[in-house]
C-alpha cells in the first residue's frame, strides 16, 4: 500500500487515482510521493506528540495517552477500510444485478 501525495490516504500499489480525492497519480514521481507522506507522517506524530505534552505532566501519562492515540488511529484506519469495502460491495451487487438485467434482455430480444 502507498499513500496519495495530495490527501494522505492509504491506495492500492497500482492505483493511478487517489480513491478518495481523485488525485492523478501518475502525475506524481515515487520520490515526492515518499516525501510528502513521510511529511504528513512526521506532522501527524508531532502534533499528537505535542498534544500529548501539554494535556499532561508526567512521562507514564504521556505513554498512556500515546498508546491510546495509536489504539484510536489503528481502529479509524479499520473502519474507514470496512466503509470502502461495504461501498465497493454495494456497486459491485448493484452492477451484477445490472448485468444480469441486460442479459436476461439480450437473450430474450
Amino acid at each position: 500500500m502507498k499513500k496519495c501525495p495530495n490527501c494522505g490516504t492509504e491506495i492500492a500499489a497500482n492505483a493511478k487515482f487517489c480513491t478518495h480525492c481523485g488525485y492523478d497519480l501518475t502525475k506524481a514521481t515515487p520520490a515526492s510521493a515518499t516525501a510528502n507522506a513521510t511529511s504528513a507522517t512526521a506532522t501527524q506524530t508531532t502534533t499528537a506528540t505535542t498534544q500529548a505534552a501539554v494535556h499532561t505532566s508526567t512521562a507514564s501519562a504521556n505513554q498512556q495517552q500515546s498508546a491510546s492515540a495509536e489504539k484510536q488511529t489503528a481502529s479509524r484506519s479499520v473502519a474507514a477500510a470496512d466503509t470502502t469495502r461495504t461501498a465497493t460491495n454495494q456497486q459491485v451487487q448493484q452492477l451484477q444485478s445490472s448485468a444480469k438485467n441486460y442479459f436476461s434482455w439480450l437473450l430474450a430480444s
